[in-house]
């Protein structure tokens, strides 16, 4: 085998990117293994386990790992890459593949963070991410996406980026709203037709009410009631924003002020705290790339 099992059976971190790796059928299992780093190497497939057919090899092998990169490979499917019995499975990197569809990883219970960026997925099916409910953050960067629909319901999604693809019109905002995902405090567009639209800023800021970081960039509080000036204005007087002494102004006039002034009251930004980290199996953030892509595939 590639690794002798007996002289490290109790490695926990393998590093065996850039290599020619095409096949782990040589590999003999690491009992202990909990990160796994295949990136830059020619996997397009992972067999089934022959001892169990109800697991995949990389269980079989690894039953304890938490981080598997496979990013920069020849993968076109992730249910070829055979997933199922990576229970304590935390982080999955699958960047820079040919993958089309988001599938395959519904046993994977534990996952926190997965990393799909530039890869050629369109579309994200009602079943991509169901049952994900510890998922914490996801990356689709550099992809083909038109469309935000079924990215929830994940009641902990915490950060979504989602740059450099072909979302274009504000109504795939609704699908990120709060009672999908309750906890999404971090998201990028940038790189998207949508976000070259006027306004852009302040209308994603109005939709997802407890964003805090916007394409790298805090909202604060100021921003926010900048934002709920600016689209309330436009709603309610035309395709131009009105100035906000003139807005203040209308409260007086417009039905004593209450309706108008209703539909402008402030909301409070929720402003968790947010760890950006690179360890391997704890409950921050693991990020490969993210918002620092400068390119499409």
């Amino acid at each position: 085998g590639i690794i002798d099992a007996k002289r490290f059976s109790n490695l926990r971190i393998l590093n065996l990117d850039k290599n020619r790796i095409s096949e782990l059928i040589h590999f003999h299992p690491l009992p202990s293994l909990s990160i796994l780093r295949l990136n830059d190497n020619r996997i397009v497939s992972i067999p089934m386990s022959k001892k169990n057919p109800d697991i995949g090899l990389l269980a079989e092998l690894f039953p304890k790992l938490e981080v598997l990169e496979l990013g920069h490979n020849r993968i076109s499917s992730i249910s070829n890459v055979r997933l199922s019995g990576l229970h304590n499975l935390k982080v999955l990197s699958l960047d820079s593949n040919d993958i089309v569809v988001v599938e395959g990883l519904n046993d994977l219970v534990k996952l926190q963070q997965i990393i799909l960026s530039d890869n050629k997925i369109k579309r994200i099916d009602r079943k991509s991410f169901r049952g994900l409910t510890h998922l914490r953050g996801i990356q689709l960067d550099g992809n083909s996406l038109r469309s935000l629909l079924n990215i929830g319901p994940l009641p902990n999604l915490r950060t979504l980026f989602a740059s450099f693809n072909r979302i274009n019109d504000f109504g795939e905002l609704d699908y990120l709203n709060s009672n999908l995902l309750p906890t999404l405090a971090k998201v990028s567009f940038k790189g998207n037709p949508l976000a070259r639209k006027p306004g852009y800023r302040e209308k994603v800021i109005v939709r997802i009410a407890n964003m805090v970081i916007l394409d790298g960039t805090v909202i604060t509080p100021q921003d926010r009631q900048e934002a709920i000036y600016s689209t309330n204005s436009t709603n309610m007087f035309g395709q131009q924003a009105l100035s906000q002494d003139f807005v203040e102004s209308s409260m007086v006039t417009n039905n004593g002020g209450g309706g108008l002034h209703h539909q402008m009251h402030m909301q409070q930004a929720a402003t968790p705290g947010i760890l950006m980290n690179h360890g391997a199996a704890n409950s921050g953030y693991y990020v490969r790339g993210g918002d620092n892509k400068n390119g499409r595939r």
